[in-house]
């Protein structure tokens, strides 16, 4: 959207949208920047006593400030993360019409995860 009111005049921001979608012409940071600070979570000292508290803080501070988190030393192939990665780009290759058969509709619900406990 940004991209589409950018060259109006600012007069008209406000007539068309509320001021919490109006965003600055000026990215804030560049994309370099970016992706320098992205959390890296490292799976290894999530699961070893010596750094396990550091890194669950890491891990903390990435789903609370960020929402996302990129995951290393997991144990997953990369050939299986090549095939999700192929997957994934052949349902958003997917025409619309298509795509609606996965949608999720109010009072029809699917559990898209499992947890399981050692008793």
């Amino acid at each position: 959207m940004f991209l589409v009111f950018q060259n109006w005049p600012r007069r008209l921001w406000k007539l068309s949208l509320p001021d919490i979608y109006v965003q600055n012409k000026t990215p804030l940071i560049s994309d370099a920047d970016l992706i320098s600070e992205i959390p890296v979570i490292n799976m290894q000292k999530l699961i070893s006593e010596e750094s396990m508290d550091s890194e669950l803080n890491k891990l903390h501070f990435a789903c609370k400030e960020w929402g996302f988190f990129q995951l290393v030393n997991h144990g997953v192939s990369s050939s299986i993360l090549e095939k999700v990665k192929k997957e994934i780009q052949e349902f958003f290759n997917l025409n619309m019409e298509e795509k609606k058969r996965y949608w999720q509709y109010p009072g029809r619900s699917r559990r898209i995860w499992a947890s399981f406990c050692c008793v």
